[in-house]
């Protein structure tokens, strides 16, 4: 279910790692919204590095300076996305290794200094955010 702050998140962004939101609609009413970002053709990152019958370093390597590219746009812009995991990072098509960061449920702003994060602000896969805290 999207949250205020995630499309508030979300309308801010604009980077080409990002998935780009491009309309979101809520009925009077109706507890529940909807995002229509741009279409992206890929699975997530696992899936995409396991359906391959090999894979090199170099693959790995540009997958890896995409994410952290995307990372530095949002910690410049004031945002933690505090729920980097395999299936948030989805490939923007099934024949690039272009990947774009999704689901910004969890995301917090954050100053320069840094901030606390409450736990409870977390909504991630215990197998990847109970590492973090």
């Amino acid at each position: 279910m999207l949250t205020l702050s995630e499309f508030e998140n979300l309308r801010t962004l604009r980077h080409e790692k990002i998935a780009h939101l491009i309309a979101a609609f809520k009925p009077q009413g109706s507890p529940i919204a909807v995002l229509v970002q741009e279409k992206l053709q890929g699975a997530d990152v696992l899936t995409y590095l396991g359906s391959r019958h090999e894979y090199s370093e170099q693959i790995v390597a540009t997958i890896i300076c995409q994410v952290l590219d995307a990372v530095q746009y949002l910690h410049w812009r004031g945002f933690s996305h505090l729920d980097l995991q395999p299936d948030n990072i989805v490939m923007a098509s099934v024949r690039s290794h272009q990947i774009k960061l999704v689901d910004f449920g969890s995301a917090q702003p954050v100053s320069k200094l840094g901030s606390h994060v409450h736990m409870s602000a977390v909504n991630g896969n215990l197998d990847f955010i109970g590492k973090c805290f």
